[in-house]
């Protein structure tokens, strides 16, 4: 998460579609629940504005309820 600097998970793999979605696994330190389970991302700009190949590291700024939606 941009904001807080919170470990969400690891990208698992890039889905090609209309716009890339990015298929994160959770980590148990974000949810305990959802741990192990995934949620797509769109890879665009405004949710994903900071990829850094070098350190492997993307950073989030997801709208409202987007980490939410399987719950």
């Amino acid at each position: 998460m941009q904001e807080s600097g919170q470990f969400i998970g690891t990208v698992v793999d890039i889905l090609p579609s209309g716009h890339d979605l990015l298929e994160v696994k959770f980590d148990a330190t974000f949810s305990e629940d959802k741990a192990g389970k995934t949620i797509l991302i769109p890879f665009v700009m405004e949710i994903v504005p900071i990829v850094d190949l070098e350190t492997r590291r993307v950073e989030i700024t997801p709208p409202p309820g987007l980490l939410s939606i399987n719950d």
